[in-house]
């Protein structure tokens, strides 16, 4: 079977990390699983401002996890090419349309 690079997308608390936990383990030792930060990891530098104030914060925000999403999806893409192995994500940036359609 070639390398295959699996996201899983949904909403906010509908068991992504969950599922790719237990995909990973499924797919075997060689893979990669790649689990967007949450609030306890401190790796959005744009959260307590936009809890503060979601008008002014949302879109600097988005193009945070934007980015991140993006870096995460590369990383996946080089480890499925180079590394003999799948990759899982829990998110990527491709969801992030369904999330500005529902603003």
């Amino acid at each position: 079977m070639s390398n295959k690079v699996v996201i899983v997308e949904g909403l906010i608390g509908a068991g992504k990390s969950s599922l790719s936990k237990e995909l990973g383990e499924a797919l075997g030792e060689s893979t990669l699983t790649l689990m967007e930060p949450d609030e306890k990891d401190n790796a959005n530098p744009y959260l307590a401002s936009f809890y503060q104030n979601q008008e002014r914060w949302a879109f600097t925000m988005q193009v945070h996890l934007l980015q991140a999403r993006y870096m995460m999806h590369l990383q996946a893409q080089w480890y499925a090419m180079n590394k003999q192995g799948h990759a899982v994500l829990d998110r990527s940036y491709f969801g992030d349309t369904s999330f500005a359609r529902l603003q």
